[in-house]
């Protein structure tokens, strides 16, 4: 038995090779000689030999296994992942209820702001008039002060 066979390659394939050989020769002819260039072919036995089924298939189940240590991994990532998913799901929920109460409070407060400055321009408005009467009053005292 052969020495590869021994060490798990086999014989895959035989077949003959073509090979195209480039040759040259002198010939004589009526004008002297001359060199005619011609090509030869030959066929080369070629034999492709591999590996055994049995070292190829072990490769692929080196292959897979690693594969699926990977893929157990990454479950053990997503399964980790899927348990936080609900708390977080949760906790967003509480925080969009959060932000809801603040807008419904900053809304009553914009409300309460606005009436305060209608108010505050109320009483503005009423204080001028009442600063116009006063000052009227005294124009009038002052005109009708009697002269010493």
């Amino acid at each position: 038995m052969p020495e590869f066979i021994r060490k798990g390659w086999n014989i895959l394939l035989t077949y003959m090779k073509r090979a195209d050989l480039p040759d040259s020769k002198i010939e004589h002819g009526p004008n002297g000689p001359y060199t005619v260039y011609t090509t030869r072919c030959e066929y080369q036995p070629t034999v492709i030999i591999g590996q055994t089924n049995i070292d190829m298939l072990t490769e692929q189940l080196k292959e897979a296994r690693a594969e699926a240590e990977k893929l157990r991994e990454e479950k053990k990532a997503n399964a980790e992942i899927l348990a936080e998913h609900p708390k977080l799901l949760a906790k967003v929920s509480r925080l969009e209820e959060a932000e809801r109460g603040l807008i419904n409070d900053l809304n009553v407060r914009a409300d309460q702001y606005a009436t305060m400055l209608k108010t505050k321009q109320k009483l503005e408005a009423d204080i001028g008039r009442l600063r116009k009467a006063l000052g009227e009053l005294r124009m009038k005292e002052i005109l009708e002060a009697p002269s010493s």
